[in-house]
């Protein structure tokens, strides 16, 4: 019989649910950073220093270990599991996980809004286009010259949206780069080229 799976926190013994006390302060303790405003990497890079596996084999903790834990109903009691997490806690995580991904998405219809409108080819200065590829989890857009005739490469949208946070970044600590010449923002080419992807 194969061993069965259990979450972080806990173990079968002798046939029944057990809490295992080291991990369950870890359970503990990566909900109440979390509220604290603790972002999951930050909290997976400190599990990862106390030297406790997740699970055997494993002693790199990464974000996505923390965002299961947070989202596991069973530490609140559900399906018969030992409660670990007081259920106002888990509600509390899980209400503040919902709105950080709001925040997230909202964020980042708001930057492809702006790439639409304010940003043109850095070789004809024509419009850009954004081209699905892939399926579900292999999802993802590529960003392209409007103009046939160009030929510039093209670039993933989200490196096109790293190099322009960047640069937002850099403005924000150097304001004296901003140069009020154009409304259209064009991307450093140079930039883009150290970056792109071609479409085969």
């Amino acid at each position: 019989m194969g061993t069965r799976y259990v979450p972080f926190g806990y173990e079968i013994t002798d046939g029944a649910l057990a809490v295992i006390p080291q991990e369950e302060r870890l359970v503990k303790s990566a909900f109440e950073l979390y509220i604290s405003g603790k972002s999951f990497k930050s909290i997976a890079d400190r599990f990862t220093m106390t030297g406790i596996e997740y699970r055997e084999g494993k002693p790199d903790w990464n974000k996505n270990m923390i965002k299961r834990m947070i989202e596991n109903e069973r530490y609140c009691g559900k399906d018969d599991y030992p409660q670990i997490i007081p259920a106002e806690l888990f509600k509390q995580a899980n209400e503040l996980k919902s709105k950080k991904q709001l925040d997230i998405d909202e964020e980042k219809a708001s930057l492809d809004k702006f790439i639409r409108q304010n940003t043109v080819c850095g070789k004809c200065g024509s419009r850009i286009h954004r081209n699905k590829h892939g399926r579900y989890a292999n999802a993802y857009v590529i960003i392209d010259c409007a103009n046939d005739q160009c030929g510039e490469t093209s670039i993933r949208e989200s490196v096109l949206h790293e190099i322009i946070l960047s640069r937002i970044n850099e403005l924000i600590d150097n304001p004296i780069l901003a140069e009020p010449e154009s409304n259209s923002q064009v991307i450093d080419r140079a930039g883009i080229e150290q970056n792109c992807l071609s479409i085969t």
